[in-house]
């Protein structure tokens, strides 16, 4: 069972947007008040990925990732990045 199979069994009414093929990246779930909850994934994980998977250079991985991932606005429950330090 991976980290989105818990999440799902805890957030059983909540509709995540989910990014396709980075559920390894997950790390938990985000709420604020006011807001229903969003996954939260590690940067760096989906940059990994990008860089193993696709051969990707990690300045084409970072261009890809912001452009096509964190600039995009999929409603309510849009996804947030954390960058683990």
């Amino acid at each position: 069972m991976d980290k989105l199979d818990e999440i799902l069994e805890v957030y059983v009414d909540v509709e995540f947007q989910i990014i396709g093929g980075h559920n390894n990246a997950i790390v938990g779930v985000g709420e604020r008040f006011g807001s229903e909850p969003f996954l939260i994934y590690d940067k760096d994980l989906i940059l990994e990925e990008f860089i193993q998977r696709d051969k990707m250079t990690y300045d084409e991985a970072l261009e890809y990732f912001s452009y096509n991932i964190l600039g995009s606005y999929v409603g309510e429950h849009t996804p947030a990045f954390i960058t683990m330090v």
